[in-house]
């Protein structure tokens, strides 16, 4: 179907497709009137609708139009123009590197799927385009998809899931109840928050270290303190806490060209230095992430405060040093 106005062509799509639902039996001729175009090109919406969208249609003689001979079809509600396509294709690149396997094999279908209902002179080639763009992301933990799909729909469904579950922390495997209430990704792992019944508080469980679940008939009532805004905020990466903190770092002149370029977390203050240095300030929960990140930086950063976090990463360096000093 070669089309000079796309929106003119949806329009003629549109309107044969409820014109046959309403059961008036429009024609090529009854189309090129309505449109003012030539039967030819009437010909060819309707062509478009059977070949293209799979369309049910075919000509009824004895009424003089067209038909659907199934009455169940539904005309797609969604028509994507290019760059439309190409950002869902992006999502599905994007899902392997940052969010997890489990959406690719999904995001790709639903790509292969829409890519059919684009206009002609529209219609991109989405490997070719797939090959534009490159993404290196970290590694990730493998997890089945319908474990994901299953959690999910708890959330949604506000349902109490059993649990059977692998703690890398302590080596061992626990069996308890939970509430789920959200998903949360960092770095294409995924966790499950939820309110713990065996410890009664608010814990998070990662996805891939769930070994057995079950959805219960049991309902929950949503909890405040686990409402994604009011539990994210704290955050540094992973890591929540049970209190946030104040986090003074001081970064000398070439590792602040780098740190004033980037949002590391929503409370940051940054002060600048006339020698070149920033001091970043950050109120967040959880220690672990936080010395790890500060650890990353080496000789580039000062912990200033709180001194617990100060402590902790020169004891870390001293430890490093010893490796490289103890003999062979």
């Amino acid at each position: 179907m070669h089309r000079q106005d796309t929106a003119a062509d949806w329009s003629r799509l549109l309107w044969l497709d409820r014109e046959i639902r309403e059961g008036r039996f429009p024609s090529a001729a009854s189309i090129a009137e309505e449109f003012c175009c030539s039967r030819r090109t009437a010909f060819h919406t309707v062509t478009f609708l059977r070949d293209s969208l799979n369309a049910p249609v075919r000509h009824d003689r004895r009424r003089k139009g067209y038909v659907y001979t199934d009455p169940t079809y539904a005309l797609p509600t969604v028509f994507l123009q290019e760059g439309e396509l190409l950002g869902l294709l992006l999502a599905e690149q994007i899902s392997r590197q940052y969010l997890g396997t489990p959406l690719e094999a999904p995001l790709r279908q639903a790509v292969r799927k829409l890519s059919r209902y684009l206009p002609d002179e529209l219609a991109v080639e989405t490997e070719e385009l797939a090959s534009a763009f490159h993404f290196a992301g970290g590694t990730s933990m493998e997890l089945p998809l319908v474990r994901f799909t299953e959690l999910e729909r708890a959330v949604r469904e506000r349902r109490r899931v059993h649990l059977r579950y692998f703690s890398a922390h302590r080596g061992e495997r626990t069996e308890r109840e939970v509430e789920p209430h959200f998903l949360h990704n960092v770095r294409g792992d995924w966790s499950l928050v939820a309110w713990d019944h065996l410890r009664g508080e608010p814990r998070e469980f990662m996805v891939a270290r769930i070994e057995e679940h079950h959805l219960l008939d049991q309902r929950f009532t949503r909890r405040p303190e686990l409402e994604k805004s009011a539990y994210v905020g704290p955050m540094f990466l992973t890591e929540r806490g049970r209190e946030p903190y104040e986090v003074v770092l001081r970064f000398d002149a070439y590792q602040a060209r780098w740190i004033r370029e980037r949002q590391w977390h929503s409370s940051q203050e940054v002060e600048e230095h006339l020698d070149g240095r920033i001091t970043l300030r950050l109120r967040v929960g959880g220690a672990g992430d936080v010395l790890r990140w500060v650890l990353g930086y080496g000789s580039h950063v000062e912990v200033i405060s709180p001194p617990s976090l100060r402590t902790r990463v020169a004891e870390e360096l001293r430890k490093a040093l010893g490796s490289y000093e103890a003999p062979e």
